[in-house]
């Protein structure tokens, strides 16, 4: 029996030494597991996609670095299925299924939260970038699949340049439901502030810094993170947002930037899987753990 496993994936599992980024997720993954010996639990790493695991032998699965899961995305949502009546999912399973999409923007605004314009496209139907540039009056667009991770398939497209970008975007549209926004160009000079909140409460933050001639902040791209001190604003608001997401949350990371007229606005609310940046705040992984227990 194990108490509490730790999801990861297979290559995390036999991580390569050299890789700053690997090494930073271990090292916070380990601070929960660190917490969970001294209190007596049995908690282990395991592969989520690992065919070997009796999941009924578990007595809570915690996600936290399932970093291929939109590669095997039909394969996830199987195992969802299968897991879900086998052990407690942390966070809960109706949380995951409505996070893997990002559609949520829209119940968010729709609940009052600000969040970034966007307008999903449904994989197959009629659009075209003419169109877009059109409906959002924006000379820069942002386009990318509702259904990502690590911004593959992102896209920053100019207006000078949609007619160029348009056989791509039909291909993209042909394979997968995308959704497009404005640009947001305060990414550029501000980067984008991760709000990290534990057990409903702010705990620490990010900010996530775009090399120059990018503007994706992930470290694929030359991205790099630094910790953050957030204002009384920036905590009140990552509380509004997790207390307008479903269920009870154990953890989320809400990713924010400010828009055009200096408002706090949504990029994406991340409730499974994301990077909590507990190497700039120890005691919020032992939050996360004592919550976990709780």
């Amino acid at each position: 029996m194990i108490d509490v496993a730790i999801l990861t994936y297979e290559k995390l599992l036999e991580p390569d030494p050299h890789s700053f980024y690997i090494s930073q997720a271990l090292y916070e993954e380990s601070l929960m597991l660190d917490y969970f010996k001294r209190n007596g639990i049995k908690a282990e790493r395991i592969d989520w996609a690992d065919r070997s695991v009796d999941w009924s032998r578990v007595g809570c699965a915690v996600f936290r670095s399932t970093w291929d899961y939109q590669d095997k995305l039909d394969r996830f949502e199987v195992w969802l299925e299968h897991v879900k009546n086998k052990t407690r999912l942390v966070n809960p399973y109706d949380v995951i299924r409505w996070n893997l999409d990002k559609r949520y923007l829209s119940e968010l605004e729709a609940a009052g939260i600000k969040t970034v314009p966007t307008l999903f496209i449904e994989r197959q139907s009629q659009s075209s970038m003419d169109r877009l540039f059109a409906h959002f009056e924006s000379d820069e667009l942002v386009v990318k699949p509702a259904i990502s991770a690590g911004g593959v398939d992102t896209y920053r497209v100019s207006k000078p340049e949609a007619n160029a970008f348009e056989h791509k975007f039909q291909e993209l549209l042909a394979a997968k439901t995308m959704m497009v926004q404005p640009f947001q160009r305060s990414i550029l000079d501000q980067g984008e502030l991760s709000l990290i909140v534990i057990d409903g409460q702010f705990t620490h933050a990010a900010r996530k810094v775009v090399k120059a001639g990018e503007f994706r902040v992930q470290d694929d791209y030359g991205g790099y993170t630094l910790a953050h001190i957030a204002s009384d604003e920036e905590k009140s608001f990552a509380e509004k947002v997790v207390k307008a997401c479903p269920e009870q949350l154990y953890y989320a990371r809400v990713d924010v930037v400010y828009n055009d007229d200096n408002a706090l606005s949504v990029m994406e609310v991340e409730l499974f899987e994301p990077d909590l940046f507990f190497r700039f705040d120890r005691a919020a992984a032992e939050k996360l753990a004592k919550a976990i227990l709780s």
